[in-house]
């Protein structure tokens, strides 16, 4: 066999870190257009509140965010390695695909197929990259 075949790897990443998550249909469109990637940074040509900081222009044209605790995985190597043998998921978690405890779907108003905003703060990830962005707010935006 040869040991670079990846069904062979018994490992996988994973991440996870808090964010916060809101729902792309509970926001305001005439003031934040959350669909638009420039947008949900930058607000409308004129708007100062969203420049400032991310999550306050999101929560204020958006419902208020919920906070929740996100896992980057890779379902289909970790469906191979026999990780997660607990979960009911006959299928894997398609490619780019995001599941919400039912709590979290239910307080944002969203059912399968709505489109979410995931926002993680990155300052203590970029801080080897940079010090002056680990005391930043920057906040990314998925």
């Amino acid at each position: 066999s040869d040991p670079k075949d990846p069904s062979l790897n018994y490992s996988t990443a994973r991440w996870q870190k808090r964010a916060n998550v809101w729902s792309v249909s509970s926001c305001n469109r005439s003031a934040i257009d959350a669909r638009d990637l420039s947008e949900r940074y930058k607000g409308k040509v004129g708007d100062t509140t969203c420049s400032a900081y991310v999550p306050a222009c999101l929560d204020q044209h958006c419902n208020p965010s919920a906070g929740v605790n996100l896992y980057v995985i890779d379902s289909l190597a970790e469906k191979r390695m026999g990780l997660g043998k607990s979960w009911k998921m006959e299928e894997p978690i398609p490619k780019g695909g995001t599941l919400l405890q039912e709590g979290i779907a239910t307080l944002l108003q969203v059912e399968v197929g709505d489109p979410i905003i995931l926002g993680v703060k990155l300052p203590e990830y970029l801080h080897s990259a940079s010090p002056q962005m680990a005391s930043s707010n920057a906040f990314f935006l998925l």
